[in-house]
């Protein structure tokens, strides 16, 4: 059977590759999460929060470091909250800001997340080398900011 011509296009192309490729990648990630009845945003935002020194991260937070719009975060917030991972709190001095907290659910949750993205770097470092994956990610960011 004839590939497509598209095909080579896409393999030969540095950022059409880089981005096919993530897009797998994430979809295998997806399926890894299903485990956890989570996706890969869902995920990001708690993790996100766990990290965070307070416990606790602001909606335009989220969107500065989430790789994903702002309705598709206010959907993964609106999901975690109905699950009980998070609580949402109006901030003070800005009414129409809000933050989120993780619950004991949420925090539960998200040392389970940690092991199963360990396991999943513990992999990658066996593969390559910290100055590939350096490289990778310095490439990655290259072409990221192409309009630059």
């Amino acid at each position: 059977m004839k590939k497509p011509k598209l095909d080579k296009f896409i393999n030969e192309s540095a950022t059409i590759s880089l981005i096919s490729n993530g897009m797998r990648l994430q979809k295998e990630l997806n399926l890894g999460l299903k485990d956890f009845g989570l996706n890969l945003n869902q995920s990001l935002i708690l993790l996100a929060i766990f990290f965070e020194p307070e416990k606790t991260i602001r909606f335009n937070d989220l969107s500065e470091i989430i790789p994903t719009t702002k309705g598709n975060i206010s959907h993964c917030t609106s999901f975690l909250e109905e699950n009980k991972f998070i609580t949402r709190q109006m901030v003070d001095n800005d009414l129409r800001g809000y933050s989120y907290s993780l619950t004991p659910k949420g925090s539960k949750l998200c040392l389970s997340l940690i092991k199963f993205f360990d396991a999943i770097e513990n992999n990658c470092d066996k593969k390559f080398s910290q100055a590939k994956i350096k490289d990778f990610i310095g490439m990655a960011e290259e072409l990221a900011s192409w309009k630059s």
